[in-house]
């Protein structure tokens, strides 16, 4: 303990004064002779010895209230063990890691959160650091920026980098801040080394702490340098948002609308009536839907678009609900219209009087030609195996597999060399049970999952599908409808199957079980492998086991299916913040270079790679939520391509974590928590001089002097 004002400590000296006028003022006894005294005596000197004790309890009483005085104007201060080693005035290296997140955006009485990040660590460069004191800058995110690295006197400089910074729609991750935290004081050489960590203290930005262990990273922070954190957020901040968008099928085509759809979800504290959300495709208006949520709950908004033309079309869903974070409140999309999709249907076609499996799937596929051609939406070729297409399968978007025997190890060789380059294969079982879907099911992409032989049954215990348990996205139109009949078709053959092992979807692994029979027995299964999928379908479509070439769902479910298969060649164009996009183009494209530009700023001019097929353009992360265009350097006004970027839906979810929740996630390290400037001031003084007991010195000293008129009134009644 040390004394700000040693000075005073003199007047300890008056301390003794109540004690000496104690004894002075004692009252000497008189005997006054008087006949009745021997009948009083024994209840007088019970009497005289409370008083006795009273006085010296009061003395000492008045001692104490002049003590605490004294030593209030003393200014005691209390510090820490490592901190009595420093001087107070040692030279300070101060991390500043300021939040500049997506949330941070959140505004409340027309302010933004990351202004008053940005005042607070204006705040500590110029107030709370000398001259002589270093300071590091980080913008603090999930991809963090450091704008001044080493330890920097220039405490001008390192002010106006903070009023320059700007918010992005990157994420929040306290755990990478932390170690880079740690990273930017390790080479200062000053004694006292401070991190400010200012964020609005999103609960979504914690890794969940491991229950009984202290978490490395915060602990080594901790023995970096002291903590303060400083808390910019109300508890409460409602807000609405939007999810990326989706589609149901990822092949699409100018011949047939596809749905889009977004989740709203409601985190306001109160029921969300009638939200309105538009949809804008290519800048023009395209529809727009209202839902209703209730409090931390999400509803769905769906729109059914017909795209007019192929090629690249890109659009965003708007939800018309003010609150205070608006970047969520935009859904961005970039997709490719493909004029047609190209299907290989492999299997016998059959006759008028006995049609085969590959007639009903080709037929489905495109009802105004079988053998060649077909609508102008699918374009079928139907041949009995898959060597009799022709050496190449890449003209192909999907091929599906069905009636056929077991395939010949060049039609398997040929069918995963399809798959690995990012096709697509449908397989329907057949009527030699379950020999083709267990040659195609090979490899360590299929460990976990079992093909066992067929199973038949009567018609009246005929095995039907579970569309209440629907889980691929697919599927997921037939989710527990009824309309389209899906729920009814009937199966009197079926091939058994079961997922087993640390490998499947459904255990963390990569095979997907997509649709299940009522009885929970696997009927569809995805297997993903190199670029593309497998879907192995266990029972057959030839109405002689089954009604369902017969039922309305019959022609969707195939289309869907096989538009999820014909996706996987498609480029990936909606990544996002953070991802990147590899963009391909033909090689008889005459471009070595093209303009990338972001939603916001200024193009960029990026080279091509040549790749055997194909150029190949790999585009920079994903900095803002919007589209990115791409465009030929001599004129940017024209679209080639475009991909869009959303920010992480974690970061919509403003919820806040109060200091008990902090300090549990960060493992209990000890840290100084701030709300505010002047709280923030009081922090930084405890740490550097140590707690000022001055305060709780005179608040002790009203409380004596209390208890002193008291003791002494109630003293005066009994003398």
């Amino acid at each position: 303990m040390t004394f700000l004002s040693p000075a005073f400590l003199y007047g300890l000296a008056a301390a003794a004064l109540p004690l000496l006028l104690h004894l002075v003022r004692r009252r000497r006894v008189r005997i006054v002779p008087w006949g009745a005294w021997r009948f009083l005596l024994h209840s007088h000197q019970k009497l005289r010895r409370r008083l006795r004790v009273e006085q010296l309890l009061l003395a000492i009483l008045r001692a104490l209230l002049v003590a605490t005085v004294v030593l209030a104007f003393a200014r005691p201060v209390l510090r820490a063990p490592a901190a009595a080693l420093r001087s107070a005035n040692a030279p300070v290296h101060a991390v500043i890691a300021l939040d500049n997140s997506m949330s941070m955006g959140f505004r409340r009485d027309g302010r933004a959160d990351f202004a008053r990040a940005q005042d607070i660590a204006d705040f500590i460069v110029a107030r709370l650091l000398r001259h002589g004191d270093t300071v590091s800058l980080a913008l603090a995110s999930s991809r963090p920026q450091v704008p001044v690295r080493e330890p920097s006197h220039d405490l001008e400089g390192a002010r106006r980098k903070i009023r320059a910074a700007t918010v992005t729609d990157n994420g929040t991750d306290y755990r990478a801040v932390a170690r880079l935290c740690a990273q930017l004081a390790a080479p200062s050489r000053a004694a006292r080394k401070e991190v400010y960590l200012i964020t609005d203290n999103q609960l979504t930005g914690f890794a969940q702490p491991i229950e009984g262990r202290a978490d490395e990273i915060w602990s080594a922070l901790a023995k970096a340098a002291h903590v303060t954190w400083v808390d910019v957020a109300e508890d409460r901040r409602p807000n609405a948002s939007l999810s990326a968008p989706s589609f149901s099928r990822g092949f699409v085509t100018p011949a047939s609308p596809v749905r889009i759809e977004t989740d709203v979800a409601n985190r306001t504290g109160r029921r969300l009536e009638s939200a309105v959300v538009r949809l804008e495709v290519n800048g023009r208006p395209a529809g727009s839907a209202v839902v209703s949520a209730a409090p931390n709950s999400s509803a769905r908004a769906t729109f059914a678009h017909l795209f007019e033309q192929a090629g690249t079309q890109t659009g965003r869903l708007v939800l018309d609900t003010p609150d205070g974070l608006p970047t969520d409140n935009s859904g961005w999309f970039a997709l490719s219209v493909r004029p047609a999709m190209r299907v290989l249907v492999v299997g016998p076609e059959g006759t008028a009087a006995r049609p085969g499996d590959a007639l009903f799937v080709s037929t489905a596929l495109a009802p105004t030609g079988v053998s060649e051609g077909g609508s102008s939406d699918v374009r079928v070729t139907v041949r009995p195996s898959v060597t009799a297409a022709g050496a190449s399968l890449r003209g192909f978007d999907a091929i599906v597999v069905s009636g056929t025997g077991p395939p010949t190890r060049r039609e398997t060789d040929a069918i995963r060399d399809y798959v690995h380059a990012g096709g697509g294969v449908l397989v329907f079982a057949s009527a030699q049970g379950g020999r083709t879907l267990q040659a195609l099911a090979t490899g360590p992409e299929a460990g976990g999952l079992q093909i066992g032989a067929g199973q038949a049954t009567s018609l009246d215990r005929a095995f039907t599908l579970d569309t209440a348990a629907l889980s691929h996205p697919a599927l997921a139109m037939f989710r527990g409808s009824d309309e389209a009949d899906l729920a009814s078709a009937k199966f009197t053959e079926r091939v058994q199957m079961r997922l087993q092992g640390a490998r499947t979807r459904a255990a963390g692994g990569r095979i997907r079980l997509a649709a299940r029979f009522a009885d929970g027995q696997p009927a569809i299964v995805e297997i993903p492998a190199g670029a593309g999928s497998i879907l192995l379908c266990a029972f057959p479509v030839n109405p002689s086991v089954t009604d369902l070439p017969l039922k309305p769902a019959f022609v969707p479910l195939i289309h869907q299916l096989t538009a999820h298969l014909a996706s996987g060649k498609l480029q990936r164009r909606m990544v996002g913040i953070g991802g990147e996009c590899v963009l391909r183009f033909p090689l008889t494209s005459t471009r070595e270079s093209f303009r990338i530009t972001p939603p916001a700023g200024a193009g960029s001019i990026l080279p091509t790679t040549g790749l055997p097929d194909s150029l190949a353009l790999s585009c920079p992360p994903a900095t803002q939520a919007g589209i990115y265009r791409v465009s030929t350097p001599n004129d940017p006004a024209r679209l080639v391509d475009a991909y869009a970027a959303n920010a992480s839906p974690a970061e919509s979810d403003l919820a806040h974590a109060g200091e008990p929740v902090l300090r549990r996630m960060t493992g209990g390290i000890q840290m100084g928590y701030a709300r505010s400037a002047e709280s923030l001031r009081d922090a930084v003084r405890t740490t550097r001089h140590g707690y000022d007991m001055s305060e709780g010195l005179l608040v002790t000293a009203l409380a004596l002097l209390a208890i002193e008129a008291l003791a002494a009134r109630l003293a005066g009644r009994r003398t």
